[in-house]
């Protein structure tokens, strides 16, 4: 012990070395045929003594206790969960969660097995005081669902033996329920999406602006008249379509990357023909064809159109809607919320049940009624009296 194995290499323990890298002392040693190497981050030999045996009789006794010996730090327990997730319909807001707020607090952990609940509280006061404005219950509730996942990946690989404990937070006094278009609002607004596509008619330098107007006034049909969500619509193909018995095949769409086929209402049905009918205009001038599977949100010349956000905002904007804060305001998911209130409450011919809604909208039952359900009794008169 103590003695120089080789040039710029001390032994500190039998097995056990230390060598210098650009001044700062790095460990390794052997331990059941495997070789662990790591940075004590210290330039004092003797800081780096102590830690080095510090390590090897840690990694020593797991081995004795038959656990897993090698340190694993958060970002390699996120590359490792973020690989098994891949190609689920989760990985998406999974990972953007992960990266943005997880990851900057939690880098600092070089070992995971070392995280806990008293970490998990200050991770809270971190997030909290992220931003203007705190997260919602509901928001938190979300993300640390996406936590626990992560660390119960980290008992299943046998990096940490617990865990910790994340709890979940009351919803009663901050839960809302989504935004949905009144039944005057909603007419108030498709009216004004088609009397808006109609300005740019006859010149030829606003075609393109035309085109997206007509678009956004079709796509905001399809929306409140299928029920189907915002990304699920994005995957339509023409191929999915059958035009005659109003249906629409959705494949591995949409977050839950899940195949229905749901059934759309005739105002939906119309917008597909009139988007249909633009397009096969646009071919007929080339000569050319149809192609079964181009995406159907897109604009005559083909181009799909990955976002109407800006679009959509200017529209409730030349509505004159108004809304106390961002939170409030309609967004393109408001229709999808509003189809099922209409299908629940309404007053021409018969009412969806929460069975039929659960299947044409991908959801469950129970989400319908926390979410969905925006009706009043005022809806029931007719059967309660």
């Amino acid at each position: 012990m103590g003695r120089r194995a080789k040039k710029s290499t001390i032994e500190v323990h039998d097995g056990v070395y230390l060598k210098a890298v650009n001044d700062v002392w790095q460990c390794y040693f052997r331990l059941g045929g495997r070789q662990f190497r790591r940075s004590t981050k210290t330039k004092t030999l003797s800081q780096a003594k102590s830690i080095a045996l510090g390590w090897y009789h840690d990694a020593h006794n797991k081995r004795e206790r038959g656990e897993e010996i090698d340190r694993v730090s958060f970002a390699r327990l996120k590359r490792s969960y973020l690989d098994q997730i891949q190609g689920q319909g989760k990985s998406a807001y999974h990972k953007e969660t992960i990266d943005r707020h997880f990851l900057p607090f939690f880098a600092k952990f070089d070992d995971i097995s070392k995280i806990r609940t008293a970490d998990l509280q200050d991770y809270l006061k971190y997030r909290r005081a992220k931003g203007d404005n705190p997260p919602l219950p509901q928001t938190l509730n979300r993300e640390n669902s996406v936590l626990r996942q992560l660390m119960r990946h980290a008992v299943d690989r046998g990096w940490t033996t617990h865990a910790p404990q994340i709890k979940n937070h009351s919803e009663r006094q901050t839960y809302r329920r989504r935004r949905h278009f009144t039944s005057n609002e909603y007419k108030k607004l498709w009216q004004t999406a088609k009397k808006r596509a109609k300005e740019f008619e006859g010149i030829p330098l606003k075609t393109r602006q035309r085109w997206q107007r007509q678009l956004l006034h079709d796509y905001i049909m399809i929306l409140g008249n299928t029920g189907m969500r915002v990304d699920e619509s994005k995957t339509i193909i023409w191929r999915n379509v059958d035009l005659e018995n109003k249906t629409i095949l959705l494949e591995y769409a949409g977050k839950t990357k899940s195949s229905r086929r749901i059934v759309a209402r005739d105002s939906a049905i119309s917008a597909l023909r009139r988007i249909r009918q633009r397009r096969l205009e646009f071919l007929g001038r080339s000569g050319g064809t149809l192609d079964p599977n181009e995406k159907i949100i897109a604009l005559p010349d083909g181009k799909p159109v990955s976002s109407f956000k800006k679009g959509f905002e200017q529209l409730l904007q030349a509505c004159g809607f108004t809304y106390e804060s961002n939170r409030d305001s309609h967004v393109l998911t408001s229709l999808r919320h509003t189809y099922a209130t209409f299908r629940l409450t309404t007053r021409m011919g018969k009412r969806a049940t929460m069975r039929a809604l659960s299947q044409q909208m991908g959801t469950s039952e129970k989400m319908i009624h926390r979410h969905y359900g925006h009706d009043q009794i005022e809806d029931y008169r007719e059967e309660l009296s």
